[in-house]
Formats: C-alpha cells, sequence, structure tokens
C-alpha cells in the first residue's frame, strides 16, 4: 500500500522510512479537552521482502510484524488535493480537487511521500461521494473531515490501520452512513465524531448502543432508552461518547469498566438522578460539562493509581450535593469553572503538592470550598 513500483524492486523509497522513524515513540493525541498522552510504541524500520510483504517493527519487539503484500495504486483516485504537513514527512489530503469518482479511494502515498492525514473540512459538505476508503498510512482524521457528506454510506479502512486519532465531528451528520469499523489502533475520537448518523448500524447491549469493529462495543454512542435507571457498559469499551447519557434523569446507578479511557462531553448531563459514580484508573479525560447539573451527586471516586489528566470546563458544574472531592496528582488540567455553584462543596482534597500551572486560572469559580494541598489520604 505505499507506492506502486516498490512491489517491483523490492524497496521502500528513504524518505517512506525516514517518515516512519520520524514518528518513533512519539506521544498520542487525545481529544479536544485534552493534554498529550504517554510516549507510545513507535515504528522503528519498515522494509519490503523478496515476497512484496510489508514488514515493520515496532519498537518494543525484536520481531518483524508481516503486514502482508502491498496493493497496487492503479485505481486511487486521481485529483485530489494535497498539501505537505509541517515537517514534510508526508501529506495531508486538504479537498475533493477536480476528483468526481463517487466512491473515492485515498492512495497511501503522493510524490513519494505517504498520506498521513485528512484535513481539517476535507469533504465537508460533499454531497457527491457514496464512498471512501482509506489506506492504512493514515495516522489522523482531523475535525470535521466528512461533516455533511449526506450521501456518504460507507467507510472502509485499509487492513493494519496506523490510525490513532479521529477528530471533533469528523463525521458529523453524515446521515446516509451505514458502516463503519473503527480501526484498533484508534486512541482518541473527538467530540461528536459521530453526531446524527441516524442511518449507522449499532451493537446493542443491554440497552445501549455502540460501534466498533470486530470489537462491536469500543465506542459507546448512545442509549436505547432516555428512561433507564441502571447502566451497565460492556468491558471492552474503551470511549464513552458525548452526551450518552445526557438527559437520563432516571439513571440512578451506573457501572464504567476498567476498559474505558474517556468520558466526552456531556456524557452524563442532567442525570438528576445520580448518586455516584466511580471513575476507574484507565480513564485519561473527562469532557466538558461532563456531569453538567447532576444535582443528586454527592460521591465522586477515583480510583487507585488513575491515570486522569484532563477535566474538562464546568465538568460538574451545579452538583449541588456533592460535599467533597479528592483529585488525583495525575490531573495536570482542568478546565474553568470546573465546580461552579457546587454549594456544599466543603473540600477539595488534591494529592498535587501545588497547583499546577495547567489548571485554568478559574478552576474554583463560584465555589467556596477549600483547597487542600499534598493530600495523602
Amino acid at each position: 500500500t505505499y507506492i506502486a513500483y516498490a512491489e517491483h524492486n523490492g524497496e521502500v523509497p528513504l524518505s517512506y522510512e525516514e517518515w516512519l522513524k520520524s514518528i518513533k515513540g512519539e506521544k498520542g493525541d487525545t481529544g479536544q479537552d485534552g493534554k498529550d498522552g504517554e510516549s507510545g510504541v513507535g515504528i522503528e524500520s519498515v522494509r519490503i521482502d523478496e515476497n512484496g510483504h510489508l514488514k515493520i517493527k515496532y519498537t518494543n519487539s525484536e520481531q518483524e510484524v508481516d503486514l502482508g503484500k502491498i496493493k497496487e495504486t492503479a485505481n486511487y483516485s486521481k485529483g485530489l488535493d494535497f498539501e505537505l504537513n509541517e515537517e514534510q514527512t508526508g501529506y495531508i489530503l486538504t479537498g475533493i480537487g477536480y476528483c468526481n469518482d463517487r466512491k473515492v479511494v485515498i492512495p497511501s502515498e503522493y510524490n513519494d511521500k505517504p498520506v498521513v492525514a485528512i484535513g481539517e473540512n476535507a469533504f465537508q459538505d460533499d454531497y457527491f461521494i457514496k464512498a471512501i476508503e482509506i489506506p492504512n498510512s493514515v495516522i489522523s482524521i482531523y475535525n470535521s473531515a466528512f461533516a455533511y457528506c449526506n450521501n456518504l454510506t460507507s467507510v472502509i479502512f485499509e487492513e493494519n490501520s496506523l490510525l490513532t486519532s479521529i477528530g471533533n465531528s469528523a463525521f458529523s451528520e453524515c446521515s446516509r452512513l451505514e458502516s463503519m469499523e473503527i480501526p484498533n489502533s484508534v486512541t482518541s475520537i473527538g467530540s461528536y465524531a459521530f453526531n446524527d448518523c441516524r442511518c449507522l448500524i449499532y451493537n446493542i447491549k443491554d440497552g445501549l448502543k455502540y460501534i466498533g469493529n470486530s470489537n462491536k462495543y469500543l465506542y459507546l454512542v448512545d442509549v436505547e432508552d432516555n428512561s433507564i435507571t441502571t447502566a451497565t457498559i460492556d468491558n471492552n469499551c474503551r470511549f464513552i461518547g458525548p452526551s450518552v447519557f445526557a438527559n437520563c434523569s432516571s439513571l440512578e446507578r451506573i457501572e464504567i469498566p476498567s476498559s474505558v479511557t474517556s468520558i466526552d462531553s456531556y456524557a452524563f448531563q442532567y442525570c438528576s438522578s445520580l448518586e455516584s459514580i466511580e471513575i476507574p484508573s484507565s480513564v485519561t479525560s473527562i469532557g466538558n460539562r461532563a456531569f453538567y447539573e447532576c444535582d443528586s451527586l454527592e460521591r465522586v471516586t477515583f480510583a487507585e493509581n488513575s491515570k486522569l489528566e484532563s477535566i474538562g470546563y464546568s465538568a460538574f458544574y451545579y452538583c449541588r450535593s456533592l460535599k467533597s472531592i479528592e483529585i488525583p496528582s495525575s490531573v495536570t488540567s482542568i478546565g474553568n469553572r470546573a465546580f461552579y455553584e457546587c454549594d456544599n462543596l466543603t473540600d477539595i482534597y488534591c494529592q498535587a503538592d501545588s497547583e499546577p500551572v495547567g489548571w485554568d486560572s478559574y478552576w474554583k469559580y463560584g465555589c467556596d470550598a477549600t483547597v487542600h494541598w499534598g493530600y495523602k489520604g
């Protein structure tokens, strides 16, 4: 999947290999309100063997991984617009250009460099395209890349995808989108990435709607019925999407498994009957207004060895029953007014010895609680 002649000469151009090395160990992106993730597994080397198979060696292993035989590029769509990324290591697809294909097959390379991203608004409002095939070289899909593509029905990711992030509203309002398997390599999904994709076929379990891949329960999208009183999230779920439980005013109990890494914006907004919640140590981000006006919420517990990095703005706004909360030392970012009008919140116990520089100067605005720094439990 990289360049057509590679299958014939058994090589990868140096510029491509240099690009792959350049992403070795880079920090992964998180969502809109998150911080950079921990250094991840990178790519040490790549080559094409004598049988035309793509071989990749990762930084955490001495063994090569066989990603299969590379494909010919003859059927890729022509006329798409590209621009070099800032590092000049690869290309970003920026628009439809003069391509008039209804099925757009994005090439994995352009001008002998890999196509590494699909740019912001690249296909937004394109009513013509019906299907997209995305090569495994693409690492990022930026905000609103396919928003309002009202006739888009299918998105296919090539096998062994390197995709790590899907931006905010990336597929928002794709009202005819029926199928998509999110690659296992994805570590962050932005807010409203699949907003109002009303034809998307969901995987339903225990009254909750998911999308995914071989892991059918990767991304929690919605509930079947807003009148639910309890919810059990599947143990394979990694992402709780925006507004999933918003306005579930009868929800009293929720179980979040340790597989979950992010809770998106507005996820539990107006859950007025929810009295307590335990956030597992795996969660790294809590989005804006995630628990907005959960006015019965008395207890928020973060599991031991929490990896939480960010709490969005107004995350616990108007949680008037909350009396105390302990903030893990791992938290490097808190948005403004995170505890605004939490009238009964008297104590905030911070494991950090002093206020981290990444916390908004108005993070406690509208809250009279006493802050206890260096809390050890």
